[in-house]
């Protein structure tokens, strides 16, 4: 025989000790639903979700306390979700449920899981009890269960009841009112709908320091849809309608690699999930004065390399000899320079002007 209700039935005693001698409790009506959200979600309800990309069922609870009502205090929200021709890649359940939810209660089983097929979360329990603390009234979402679904099918089906576990202490259970959850189930099916094309993607890109940097991406939709532009990662801003792209450089991106992702997305493909454009960025000309060997960083092996430049005929700093090495930016270089690193490195004296600062004062 299997036990029944033992998590439950502890929370309901806690409960119980804990409000010897308190005046009767009541409680008002508890609402729960449950909606999709995220890229995969489209259809004219916003309702059917597309394989192989992203999205979140999202369980959310309504509270409608009354002003003699107390906070709800026990809780044991068990779901069981299926599915016909898919198959689902879960989230960690671990990241499931919000933290302020979770801090409504003083003693919980945070998460209970049961499968039946390859680890995957197919049952999935919330409880709580809470002795002083309880859930407020108001809605609240309390379980965001992410999932990526995969098609074995031309289309599917995904559908999420109250759980029927088989360690029933996880079942559905409530201070009365208790609510109640119909099932609901979502299309899966493949919105059939391509996604842009960049039609021009350069995998490079130079400029010189101390002008302005554009380019204009251009991507295609097979569907004639409207095209949005926007910056996945690096610098720079982009047109959403348009596509150009302008970056004013700083100094400190002179000689680092730096890349730049611009995605062209559509309506049926949010960015992440449209075209992308990966470009590797070179910044020329610039310099970080003081900096004599270009390593990045001001270090005594600048010293060194200023004095076998100016003594030892070795090689001029780089990649702008005049600035490179003008440590004390009085657009020169020479042994006051190395007089200045000195003080810097060793007896805190100031340190070398900023780039920007160079360009604008020296010609």
């Amino acid at each position: 025989m299997k036990r029944r209700r033992i998590f439950p039935f502890i929370l309901a005693i806690l409960v119980i000790v804990s409000r010897v001698g308190q005046a009767a409790i009541t409680y008002g009506p508890l609402t729960i639903t449950a909606d999709v959200t995220g890229p995969a979600i489209w259809g004219v309800g916003a309702d059917t979700i597309n394989p192989h990309m992203p999205f979140n069922i999202v369980f959310t609870e309504n509270y409608l306390k009354g002003p003699t009502d107390s906070n709800r205090a026990t809780w044991s929200s068990g779901f069981q979700f299926s599915g016909t021709n898919i198959t689902i890649e879960w989230t960690d359940t671990s990241t499931w449920v919000p933290a302020q939810f979770q801090g409504y209660f003083d003693v919980f089983d945070t998460i209970y899981v049961e499968s039946w097929a390859n680890g995957l979360p197919d049952r999935f329990n919330y409880s709580g009890i809470a002795n002083n603390n309880g859930v407020p009234g108001g809605p609240f979402n309390f379980i965001i269960a992410g999932a990526t679904a995969t098609l074995t099918e031309f289309s599917g089906q995904l559908c999420v009841e109250i759980g029927d576990f088989n360690d029933d202490a996880f079942d559905w259970l409530f201070d009365d009112p208790m609510p109640t959850f119909t099932k609901k189930c979502w299309a899966v099916y493949d919105c059939g709908n391509e996604h842009p094309h960049f039609t021009n993607c350069p995998s490079t890109l130079t400029t010189q320091y101390g002008a302005p940097f554009n380019f204009d991406f251009n991507a295609s939709d097979p569907e004639n849809d409207q095209i949005r532009y926007s910056i996945i990662s690096g610098p720079g801003s982009i047109n959403q309608t348009t596509g150009i792209w302008t970056w004013n450089p700083p100094c400190d991106s002179v000689g680092i690699p730096i890349q730049l992702e611009v995605c062209a997305s559509g309506p049926f493909w949010p960015c992440p999930y449209g075209a992308i454009c990966a470009v590797d960025l070179t910044v020329t000309g610039g310099c970080s004065p003081g900096d004599a060997d270009s390593s990045g960083t001001l270090n005594p092996l600048d010293v060194t390399y200023l004095i076998n430049f100016l003594y030892k005929h070795g090689p001029a700093p780089r990649p702008d000899s005049l600035c490179s090495g003008d440590a004390d930016c009085n657009c020169a270089t020479n042994i006051l320079d190395i007089t200045y690193l000195i003080n810097n490195l060793y007896k805190h004296g100031p340190t070398p002007c900023a780039c920007g600062n160079w360009y604008s004062s020296c010609p």
